[in-house]
């Protein structure tokens, strides 16, 4: 049995779906939800939003219960890698070999910029916190996951409960 890929798995999921609710509901363009179906590159803002949106888990591809769609804090993102590199003593290039990355997309990481779903999702196993503890919002993810449980309505989640 083939694995299938969580972007593959999104793809699937949003076909089911009519691209301008989806857009309207995730506040992302027709474009973004056409790429994303075409498994095209999109912003890991935007990816996590359309994943929590069809109920698809952004780092296994399972199902999970559609939640609604929150956006990804790149600045708090940042900021866990570099302290998480921090506290585990890693250089750039040190982080990056743990993380299967280049030690240049550690520092693009680190400097606030986009980086490709892949290299998001390789940083924040190397965190140790799923990708929604990043999203503003509540999001119930199974700890199977390796996630992080919502909090209450309103609530940010807790990064360091994961």
């Amino acid at each position: 049995m083939t694995e299938r890929s969580p972007v593959s798995a999104l793809a699937t999921a949003l076909k089911r779906l009519n691209d301008a609710d989806v857009a309207l509901a995730c506040v992302v363009t027709r474009r973004t939800v056409t790429s994303a179906t075409k498994r095209r590159p999109i912003t890991a803002d935007h990816y996590f939003r359309l994943c929590a949106f069809a109920g698809v888990d952004p780092v296994s591809g399972w199902d999970i219960a559609p939640r609604a769609p929150g956006p990804f804090d790149q600045g708090l993102f940042s900021l866990g890698v570099a302290l998480r590199r921090m506290l585990n003593g890693h250089s750039l290039r040190q982080a990056g070999k743990a993380m299967g990355i280049s030690y240049a997309s550690v520092e693009r990481i680190e400097d606030h910029k986009a980086v490709s779903i892949e290299t998001t999702l390789a940083a924040c196993k190397y965190v140790g916190v799923h990708p929604f503890g990043y999203c503003h919002g509540t999001f119930d993810v199974s700890r199977g996951t390796g996630g992080v449980i919502a909090p209450q309505e309103g609530a940010r989640p807790d990064v360091r409960a994961a």
